[in-house]
């Protein structure tokens, strides 16, 4: 897709299945079912022995670079909030949904190191 008054390519529509796939783990998350660990480059967490995901940092630590999701037979989702990608959508007026949807669980995820006692006692409890 283009925008024809910048004369610039567009990303196209996402998947909505992948917009659904997210919103599921921003669903869990908050719900605290999923637990992420912080790592040197990024977050990752695992659903069950068949689905680990990984959310990465940039370079500068500053806002997430990629964002997959991993089953043992490959990935089925990747999302890459590059600059490049970021300006070319904030200049054509657009916004993808998929990039936003992750930038919200980056959020939700980069916050949750606060409460790490509190995640400790929720995980001993279920013992």
């Amino acid at each position: 897709m283009s925008n024809p008054l910048l004369g610039i390519m567009t990303e196209p529509e996402p998947d909505p299945k992948n917009l659904t796939l997210v919103q599921k783990i921003i669903e869990k998350t908050s719900q605290k079912r999923i637990y992420w660990q912080k790592s040197t480059t990024g977050f990752a967490a695992s659903i069950g022995a068949p689905l680990p995901m990984h959310l990465e940092f940039s370079s500068q630590g500053q806002t997430w670079r990629t964002f997959r999701v991993q089953t043992k037979e490959g990935p089925i989702l990747k999302v890459d909030n590059t600059i490049l990608g970021s300006m070319l959508l904030h200049m054509g007026g657009a916004s993808d949904p998929l990039v936003a949807l992750t930038s919200q669980l980056y959020r939700m995820v980069s916050h949750l190191g606060e409460g790490q006692i509190e995640r400790a006692i929720d995980a001993i409890e279920r013992l």
